[in-house]
């Protein structure tokens, strides 16, 4: 049961790193032709893939016809060429659950150092419900996954004009609306269990600037905001030492990403057109990778009934006969053993009988044993 387990929890693993890697192959084309919106939903293809190792598998009638003779090295032979993870599967669950809880706890210190870096806070009325001031320049951000707020630093007013701190404000907002923080908590569980992947890992920081990116043109699209004076509201933000790991940052530590955000702004937006080319491409390619995977999956093979013609009906009777009449032969033979093969007693048994089973040696008329000339 634990090897079948871990051989599962392998293939789902190769097929995720698979996945990965076809999705960060493709963001940028597909980010440059049909929006930063598109691209960003193109990582829901790798968790469809992974899970689709748990779907039930499919089920193949077939008709069985069992020959000892034949399927019994078939069998040793298969046996010898299965991978078997039974003796090694303890150990690895074992050293997989230290690393899991090291994840998790590395995860559970991060949002604490965020937190305190933040410092204290108390409400902002005037930006809305759920904006709350920090007692430090960290930010501005959305803290937390099951109650986020946002963060504001507290040199807000002075860092930035009213028009940015209107599109920062709609930013974070944009976020709550799509539950990104709820997403980026997923992430965080999904780096959790596979802590041993680099491939994980890098996704994760690939998914979080593409989440930057939809959400910045979301805002735009939404409220027709000038570039410039996004790009320039992205600029002023101090990168924070490190990123909340359970919320959204206005700005990301990492310079890569804010490069990309920063060409993002510069492109056009994508026609109805192409996002809607772009959204099928998607949903076309997260179903292909289900499938694929699905149909990859060793079948279920379940007996089917069989309709006999009158020749199988007779064939099937004449071996149960001589089934068991073999039998009676071999409870009838065992008190004696004997290679007679030649008297005409056992002429009618098979050649086959004879060398399997042997037979007793008989008396003759005086008495005494009968043996080979």
């Amino acid at each position: 049961m634990a090897s079948d387990a871990l051989s599962l929890l392998l293939w789902s693993h190769v097929t995720l790193c698979i996945a990965i890697l076809v999705v960060l192959a493709l963001r940028v084309p597909l980010r440059r032709l049909a929006g930063a919106r598109v691209a960003y939903t193109m990582w829901l293809v790798p968790p469809i893939a992974s899970l689709a190792w748990l779907l039930p598998a499919r089920q193949v009638a077939a008709m069985w016809s069992y020959a000892p003779e034949i399927d019994a090295p078939l069998q040793a032979i298969a046996g010898s060429w299965s991978l078997s993870l039974e003796p090694i599967s303890m150990p690895l669950v074992a050293v997989w659950a230290a690393g899991l809880a090291g994840a998790l706890a590395l995860f559970v210190r991060r949002q604490r150092d965020y937190v305190v870096s933040v410092g204290s806070l108390r409400p902002a009325p005037a930006f809305g419900d759920g904006a709350v001031w920090g007692s430090s320049a960290t930010g501005p951000a959305v803290v937390g996954a099951l109650r986020p707020v946002i963060v504001l630093p507290c040199d807000f007013c002075e860092r930035y004009s009213p028009s940015e701190q209107a599109m920062i404000i709609e930013h974070e907002r944009m976020h709550l609306r799509r539950h990104d923080p709820l997403v980026n908590a997923a992430v965080l569980a999904v780096r959790a269990v596979n802590w041993f992947n680099p491939m994980v890992h890098l996704a994760a920081r690939a998914l979080r600037a593409d989440q930057e990116m939809a959400c910045d043109a979301a805002v735009l699209a939404r409220s027709g905001a000038a570039r410039r004076t996004y790009a320039e509201a992205i600029l002023k933000s101090h990168a924070p030492a490190v990123c909340v790991p359970a919320g959204c940052a206005w700005r990301s530590p990492a310079f890569y990403s804010l490069k990309e955000r920063i060409l993002m702004l510069g492109n056009v937006s994508p026609s109805r057109l192409r996002r809607g080319a772009g959204l099928s491409f998607v949903v076309a390619s997260a179903l292909i990778a289900g499938g694929a995977v699905w149909l990859a999956r060793p079948a279920k093979v379940i007996a089917a009934p069989v309709t006999l013609s009158g020749e199988s009906k007779g064939a099937i009777a004449l071996a149960q006969h001589d089934a068991r009449r073999s039998a009676a032969c071999k409870r009838a033979l065992a008190e004696q053993w004997s290679w007679n093969f030649w008297r005409e007693d056992y002429g009618t048994l098979s050649l086959r009988t004879l060398i399997c089973v042997g037979l007793p040696r008989h008396k003759d008329k005086a008495g005494r044993q009968a043996g080979p000339a």
